[in-house]
């Protein structure tokens, strides 16, 4: 009887110990809220937070953290942000590594301050490489800032991937690509920009061809799209599939 009370205490545990796991949904090493780190305001506590993930992982980003930020961020390579609410969170700009992602349910990013550029993409990555560059679900409003971009990719990058974006109400580009090629981009509404969508070539690289454009909505900005080659090395195609390109002239907002 007593052997046949260890056996059942021992399944129990084991029992317990499975359910216990399962409700784990995601690994403790590698995923951090940013709201246990310190900072003087949300993109201090994420870039302490991605600072911690030494070996990378996520970042996650709740509603408690919404406000004003007058910090810069600057996210690694190998860190994932994840927005899980529905906040407005203020900032300038965020610095992203060569394959960041940035996944969003409904935050609003608003820009606060003139000269920023809100996703700021600097890196190079050639076509062979096996990760991306991602954003999925991102909102973000240039609130007419002077001088403001809301999302930069430069440095030739090839391996960019951009899903179910909102930019509105920047003064200067809605998103602008510099080099950037064969990139994936998907659902991507630009309204109310000076320009809502430039892609250039440049000197150093050539670039700023074979992107594909699913869905494209530009409405409401002075330019909608300019493609130019700034360089000698020449320009491929870009491909747009269904764009929708709407009173786009010289409006004043």
């Amino acid at each position: 009887m007593e052997k046949c009370r260890h056996v059942v205490l021992l399944l129990t545990l084991i029992c317990s110990t499975t359910v216990l796991f399962g409700k784990q949904t995601r690994p403790v090493v590698g995923f951090v809220s940013a709201g246990v780190f310190p900072g003087s305001d949300w993109l201090a506590k994420v870039n302490a937070a991605s600072a911690a993930l030494v070996n990378g992982g996520t970042v996650e980003v709740p509603d408690s953290l919404a406000g004003p930020a007058t910090t810069i961020g600057d996210i690694p390579s190998n860190v994932t942000l994840e927005f899980t609410g529905s906040g407005t969170f203020g900032f300038c700009q965020i610095n992203v590594g060569t394959f960041t992602k940035i996944y969003n349910n409904d935050a609003l990013l608003q820009m606060t301050g003139s000269d920023c550029t809100g996703i700021r993409q600097p890196n190079g990555a050639i076509l062979q490489k096996t990760d991306k560059f991602i954003l999925d679900g991102l909102r973000l409003d240039c609130n007419h800032q002077p001088d403001s971009t809301g999302i930069f990719v430069g440095g030739g990058h090839a391996q960019t991937s951009m899903r179910n974006i909102t930019v509105v109400n920047c003064t200067s580009t809605g998103m602008r690509l510099d080099g950037t090629q064969f990139g994936e981009f998907s659902n991507i509404s630009l309204y109310n920009n000076f320009v809502g969508l430039k892609i250039y070539s440049t000197a150093e690289g050539g670039g700023g061809n074979s992107n594909s454009f699913y869905g494209l909505k530009v409405v409401g900005s002075t330019v909608g799209v300019l493609i130019a080659a700034d360089s000698s090395l020449g320009m491929g195609a870009d491909y747009f599939f269904n764009p929708s390109l709407l009173e786009n002239s010289d409006r004043k907002s």
